[in-house]
């Protein structure tokens, strides 16, 4: 018999030949993945993409047709000067063209145009400019001294005005953050005043903001002034971040006014902040102070706040209290859906203001769309039906 000799892997090569398969499996999985989340990403973008032209080809498509406009009418309508009009022998009644219906839609208004109303110009709601655009930005650099101080400059160009808020801001480590702020200053309140819901009120108040006739009241706050300053601590306890405010003397009748605050975030998933600002208005009717409480946690997807905001003043009948909550879900990386309500008290006024707002919002690749169902009841704390109000605003955000 012959002797046959066999021969095999060693362990040590067989541990190198496993080694080198599994890095190799390793490089085509990242493959795989990579090419997943580039497909994914292409499928969100071709999306907005679709949702985009769709919007504008509906604009462009149908720029000369008329909106809410009755059978009765259709047969009248003539165009001038680019505007539509309908002729009822008596007068040019002013219709909305498709662009100008669609805008007044995303208000939540339903214009109207028709002759046997006896000459009514149609109907936009509370605001016929439901587009707009800001007239402002802003320029801000800063950097590093030798001495280890940061110093930064903020400035706002606007409209009709050279420099608007401006400030400078100095920062280290060791003594913490001081704003100087030449004009657009905030107060240690006002810098966390803001409702938890989103400050829903501010898009009712204001003479005929809501409806001719009718005056939408507002929360007061301390407003610091020009020339004031804001001052943050440095750290000294994990969380805790204290921080003050003056508004220097401005005549020799308005005394400084101070504020300080604090923000705790020792707690994982809960904010904490509250301030307090003092109001000097030459008289004791017209000082007091300015105080707010904001509170809010995370567990998970979902976030509930709670805030309250209080300006009291020695005239009882210009004081004002806004208390708030939220609750806000997130569903996923690209969609989080919130509600939440506010009530605004003014003064004596049996009947305070109310008002709710649910929120959509949806983020795919650089662009998020957020969608507003906001109402408000006794906006200017009356039984007045016109005090009852609802918005519907959609809005588009694009990041390049």
């Amino acid at each position: 018999m012959k002797n046959i000799k066999q021969k095999g892997l060693t362990i040590i090569e067989a541990l190198i030949s496993t080694a080198l398969i599994g890095i190799g499996f390793i490089a085509i999985f990242q493959m795989v993945n990579f090419s997943v989340t580039s497909i994914n990403t292409s499928g969100e973008r071709t999306k907005a993409n679709f949702l985009s032209s769709m919007i504008a080809e509906g604009f462009i498509g149908y720029k000369d047709s008329i909106g809410g406009l009755n059978n009765a009418d259709k047969e009248m309508v003539f165009y001038q000067d680019g505007k539509a009009f309908i002729n009822n022998e008596s007068e040019d009644i002013r219709c909305l063209k498709f662009s100008e219906y669609y805008m007044a839609l995303s208000r939540g208004n339903r214009p109207r145009c028709s002759s046997a109303t006896g000459g009514d110009e149609p109907e936009m709601g509370n605001n016929p400019k439901s587009f707009t655009m800001g007239n402002q930005f802003t320029v801000s650099g800063g950097g590093e001294l030798d001495n280890g101080l940061n110093v930064a400059y903020s400035m706002q160009v606007d409209q009709g005005v050279p420099i608007d808020d401006h400030s400078v801001t100095i920062s280290s480590d060791g003594m913490g953050t001081l704003v100087f702020a030449g004009h657009g200053g905030s107060s240690a309140t006002t810098s966390i005043d803001g409702s938890v819901a989103g400050d829903i009120w501010d898009g009712f108040d204001g003479a005929a903001t809501v409806a001719v006739g009718v005056t939408g009241a507002a929360a007061k706050d301390s407003a610091p002034g020009d020339n004031s300053i804001f001052y943050t601590l440095p750290s000294m306890v994990d969380g805790l971040s204290v921080f003050a405010s003056m508004n220097p003397q401005e005549s020799a009748v308005n005394e400084t006014e101070t504020g300080i605050g604090l923000t705790y975030t020792g707690i994982e998933g809960l904010t904490a902040s509250y301030a307090q600002t003092d109001i000097e208005g030459g008289t004791t009717a017209s000082s007091g102070d300015h105080t707010a409480l904001k509170v809010s946690y995370a567990y998970g997807p979902v976030t509930v706040g709670y805030s309250k905001n209080d300006h009291d003043i020695g005239t009882a009948a210009s004081d004002t209290e806004l208390t708030a909550w939220n609750v806000s879900y997130t569903v996923s990386d690209e969609l989080s859906i919130s509600y939440g309500s506010e009530e605004l008290a003014v003064g004596t006024n049996a009947t305070d203001a109310e008002y709710s707002a649910l929120v959509v919002a949806y983020t795919s690749g650089g662009m998020t769309l957020t969608g507003k169902m906001e109402s408000a009841d006794n906006v200017d704390h009356s039984a007045n039906a016109q005090a009852d109000q609802e918005y519907y605003i959609l809005t588009a955000a694009f990041a390049f």
